[in-house]
């Protein structure tokens, strides 16, 4: 099979329709071995990275980081005090990847947060971290509703400040 041959219908006809059947390779769609193998084998996580150990994406990592920020480590208790700190894995939470991807919800981790304060303990830490997800829901809403006139001179009042 090449590109050409997937993308054609019964007929031969170029044409919209595609086999359903029928998933294409990697190789099918041009890549060579060196390729394949670059995008197959796990990532070179930089050593100087500042998220968690064997960090990878998907929804299983993001609810095992919850997991072990919250609960295995206990860091959410600390969080308000670590959490502008530069160096290392566990000063801040490392949500944000998963967060942006949608891996997980900004909802679940205000659940565990709450769900920490009534089997743990209620502070400033875990107000933080639920206000820190309102404030990003906000701004990406704010965002969404103004488009790119949050990067414009007169904003999104449309009023040129003098």
């Amino acid at each position: 099979h090449n590109v050409r041959n997937i993308i054609l219908n019964e007929s031969g006809d170029d044409g919209c329709c595609c086999s359903l059947d029928y998933m294409p390779t990697l190789a099918d769609l041009g890549y060579n071995n060196q390729d394949i193998e670059s995008i197959t084998s796990p990532p070179v996580i930089e050593p100087r990275c500042a998220l968690p150990k064997g960090y990878r994406g998907g929804e299983t990592f993001a609810l095992s980081r919850v997991q072990e920020y919250i609960w295995d480590l206990d860091l959410l208790r600390t969080y308000f005090d670590t959490r502008n700190g530069m160096i290392g894995s566990n000063y801040s939470t490392k949500f944000a990847p998963w967060l942006a991807c949608g891996c997980v919800s900004p909802r679940y981790i205000a659940r565990e947060c709450s769900r920490y304060e009534e089997m743990r303990v209620k502070n400033k830490s875990t107000y933080w971290v639920v206000f820190e997800l309102l404030v990003r829901d906000y701004f990406k809403l704010f965002a969404k509703k103004h488009g790119d006139a949050i990067f414009y001179p007169s904003g999104t009042t449309g009023k040129v400040r003098k």
